[in-house]
C-alpha cells in the first residue's frame, strides 16, 4: 500500500509544484493542501479503522474510517504535528487504534514473543536431535541381535565391515 501510494505522489509531482505557485496555499500551517493530504494518507495509513478493524483508516470505505481521514487533515491544518494527532486518537479511541502496537510497557510481549517462541522451538527441535541421534558404543555392533540374524554369514560380514569402521 505504501509503495502504491508513493508511486502516486511520484506521479503527481508536477501536480503538487503547480499547487505551490496558487496564491494563499504556503500560508496554512501544515504545509500546501497536497503536502497535508499526503501527510494525512501515512498517517491514517496507521490507524485502525474502528468499524473494520482489520483495516487502516486509509484502506477502509467505512464512514468512521473516511470521518478520521477527514479529522487528521483538519488537525494537520490546525498545525499540529504527527505525534500530537497520534495521542489525539489514542485518547479517544485506547492505544488499539494504532495498527503498530507502541514499544513500551506491556506491549514489548507482541514484540519479543515470536522471538521467545522461536528460540524455545529452535530449542526443542535441537534437544530431539541430540535424543534421537544414534550412539556411537564401543561394544560389539551385533551383541543385541537374536542368535539366529547373529549366525547368518552375510550379517557377519557387515559387522566385520562396521567394526573396521
Amino acid at each position: 500500500m505504501r509503495s502504491l501510494l508513493l508511486l502516486f505522489f511520484l506521479a503527481a509531482g508536477p501536480a503538487v509544484h503547480a499547487q505551490d505557485a496558487l496564491p494563499g496555499a504556503s500560508s496554512l500551517p501544515g504545509g500546501n493542501e497536497a503536502g497535508i493530504r499526503a501527510r494525512a494518507g501515512a498517517l491514517a495509513a496507521e490507524l485502525r479503522c474502528p468499524v473494520c478493524q482489520g483495516l487502516s483508516a486509509a484502506d477502509s470505505q467505512a464512514e468512521a474510517a473516511v470521518a478520521m481521514r477527514t479529522r487528521v487533515e483538519q488537525l494537520m491544518r490546525e498545525g499540529r504535528s504527527d505525534e500530537q494527532i497520534r495521542a489525539w486518537f489514542v485518547d479517544r479511541y485506547g492505544e488499539w487504534v494504532l495498527l503498530e502496537p507502541p514499544r513500551h510497557g506491556r506491549h514489548w510481549i507482541v514484540w519479543l514473543g515470536p522471538l521467545v517462541l522461536l528460540l524455545a522451538g529452535a530449542g526443542v527441535v535441537a534437544r530431539r536431535m541430540r535424543i534421537g541421534a544414534p550412539r556411537q558404543d564401543a561394544t560389539d555392533p551385533g551383541a543385541d541381535l537374536p542368535a539366529d540374524l547373529a549366525a547368518d554369514p552375510w550379517v557377519q560380514r557387515v559387522l566385520a565391515d562396521l567394526e573396521r569402521r
